[in-house]
C-alpha cells in the first residue's frame, strides 16, 4: 500500500477515534415522526401529515398496515385509520425502517457502490430475521427488533463514504472490509446516540458481534441480532463461519438450539421474504 493510502487510512482512524467523522443523518421525515410520537400533545393528525409529506412513504406505510403482519377483518382505507391501528410506536418504528435506504442510495461508483448494495441486502435480511425471531420466541417488539436488525450495521455507511473519495483504495476491496470490520459496530453506536435511538438499540448495534456475551434473565435484542446475522449469512460465499452454533450463548438465550432455529427460519421463510420485499420497495 503506498503512502497516500496509509495517510487517507491513518486519518480515517483518528477520525472515528476522536468521534470527527461524518456521521449518516436521519431522514428528515423520520426525524419528525420520532419527535412527534415522543410528544404527548401531538395526536394521530399530526402524525398522520408528517407522514403525508412523503406520498410514497404513506402509501407503503398503508401497505404494511394492510399486510398480513397487521390486518385485522377490516383493511385500513386511510392514514389515519392505519396508525390508530399500529399505534405511535409502532408507526416510528416501521417509518424509520422504511426510509433507511434512502442513506443507502448514492453516486459512489464501482467496487463501493456494490459493497453498499450487498449491505443493504444483508441488513435487510438481517432485519426479516430479527422480527421474526421476536415475534416468535421472545416478548420483544418485533418492529424494533427489525428496526435494530436493519440499522446493525449503519456504521459502516461513513467509512465507506470517506474511502470511495480515494480512488485506489476503494478498489482495495479487502483494506476496505477489514476497516468496516473493525470499526462499524463503533460508528453505529455513535451514529444511534446521535439519533436518540433507545438504550437497548445502542447497545445491541455495539455488542451484536460479541459471539460470547452472556447476561441474566430473558434474551434481548442482542441476542436476536447476534442471531439473525449469523443465519443471514449462512452458507453465504466468503462468510466464515466464526465457531460452531451450539457455543454461542445467544441461542440459548432464545431457548433454541441451532437446529431447532434453522428448522424455525425454514418454515418462516415465506414471512421473512414479505419483510424484506417491504423493506426493500
Amino acid at each position: 500500500m503506498d503512502r497516500a493510502n496509509e495517510q487517507h487510512i491513518t486519518k480515517l482512524i483518528n477520525d472515528i477515534q476522536n468521534h470527527k467523522i461524518t456521521l449518516p443523518s436521519l431522514p428528515e421525515v423520520a426525524v419528525k415522526v420520532r419527535k412527534f410520537v415522543d410528544d404527548p400533545d401531538m395526536g394521530i393528525a399530526q402524525l398522520s401529515k408528517a407522514i403525508s409529506t412523503d406520498p410514497a412513504l404513506a402509501a407503503r406505510l398503508l401497505q404494511v398496515a394492510n399486510s398480513p403482519f397487521f390486518r385485522c377483518m377490516t383493511p385500513s382505507s386511510n392514514l389515519n385509520n392505519a396508525i390508530s391501528r399500529l399505534g405511535g410506536v409502532c408507526v416510528r418504528n416501521i417509518v424509520t425502517s422504511l426510509v433507511m435506504a434512502q442513506l443507502y442510495k448514492t453516486n459512489i461508483s464501482g467496487a463501493i457502490k456494490n459493497y453498499m448494495k450487498d449491505l443493504w441486502e444483508h441488513s435487510t435480511a438481517v432485519a426479516a430475521y430479527s422480527n421474526v425471531i421476536a415475534r416468535k420466541f421472545t416478548k420483544l417488539d418485533a418492529e424494533e427488533a427489525m428496526l435494530t436488525g436493519l440499522v446493525h450495521s449503519i456504521g459502516a455507511l461513513p467509512i465507506l463514504t470517506s474511502v470511495s473519495s480515494n480512488a485506489e483504495l476503494s478498489e482495495d476491496f479487502d483494506t476496505v472490509v477489514d476497516l468496516v470490520t473493525e470499526f462499524h459496530t463503533d460508528i453505529g453506536k455513535i451514529t444511534l446516540e446521535e439519533w436518540g435511538f433507545p438504550e437497548n438499540m445502542i447497545f445491541a448495534v455495539a455488542e451484536h458481534e460479541d459471539l460470547d456475551r452472556k447476561h441474566e434473565g430473558e434474551a434481548d435484542l442482542t441476542d436476536v441480532v447476534t442471531v439473525s446475522s449469523l443465519h443471514a449469512t449462512l452458507g453465504k460465499k466468503n462468510v466464515p463461519q466464526t465457531r460452531p452454533w451450539d457455543e454461542i450463548p445467544a441461542f440459548k438465550a432464545l431457548n433454541l438450539t441451532p437446529e431447532q432455529s434453522i428448522d424455525a427460519m425454514i418454515e418462516a421463510q415465506d414471512e421473512i421474504g414479505a419483510i424484506q420485499k417491504l423493506l426493500r420497495m
